[in-house]
């Protein structure tokens, strides 16, 4: 399974284990994340602490920013993967295309 993060200038697709892996990343070097917004299409209680499912929920500017700031932080002390050695090129890679997008605007999560 995926998760497909929407932003107005492009997109990008993680497995979702290695988007709860980025998620566990930015919460170690200082992410506070606020909450996400409910889809319009959502009926029922909506828990906003949802970063990890394909609901549409939406991210605001501000909480991406914070990603982004949180991940900044992570790559400058060396993001380890868990079993403690270094992730690959490819993922960090997408992990700093994701920082580029986040410092812009917030985006959904599909």
């Amino acid at each position: 399974m995926s998760i497909d993060l929407a932003f107005p200038r492009g997109g990008l697709t993680f497995r979702r284990v290695v988007w709860s892996f980025i998620l566990g990343v930015a919460l170690e070097h200082g992410s506070e994340p606020m909450g996400t917004e409910r889809p319009q299409e959502f009926e029922g209680e909506w828990n906003g602490k949802d970063y990890g499912s394909n609901s549409s929920q939406y991210v605001k500017d501000e909480d991406a920013r914070g990603l982004a700031v949180a991940l900044e932080e992570a790559i400058g002390s060396g993001i380890m993967d868990p079993d403690g050695g270094e992730i690959d090129d490819e993922l960090l890679q997408m992990i700093k295309i994701l920082i580029g997008f986040c410092k812009f605007s917030g985006f959904s999560i599909y």
